[in-house]
């Protein structure tokens, strides 16, 4: 007779907890978590930023980001014709 491969996990706290993590989302890496605490704490004085601005300033802005990003794009696009 052959014994099925097939493992059952304890159950426990730790067992609950990755089974929650694999519905919710996949585990992070280190450097991508500690990327998103970063984010976190930037996020806050970003809003307050943002809070200060009126709607026309806030499109201001907006453009403006659009446009230094175009930059850096044709920048490295550029860049790599040179290379």
């Amino acid at each position: 007779m052959v014994d099925s491969i097939t493992r059952i996990a304890a159950a426990g706290p730790l067992t609950e907890f990755m089974a929650q993590q694999d519905q919710d989302s996949p585990l992070m890496a280190a450097p991508e978590w500690h990327a998103l605490q970063a984010l976190d704490t930037l996020r806050q004085s970003f809003d307050d930023f943002l809070g200060t601005l009126n709607d026309r300033e806030k499109l201001d802005y907006v453009r403006l980001q659009r446009a230094w990003i175009n930059a850096e794009k044709a920048m490295t696009q550029e860049l790599h014709h040179l290379t």
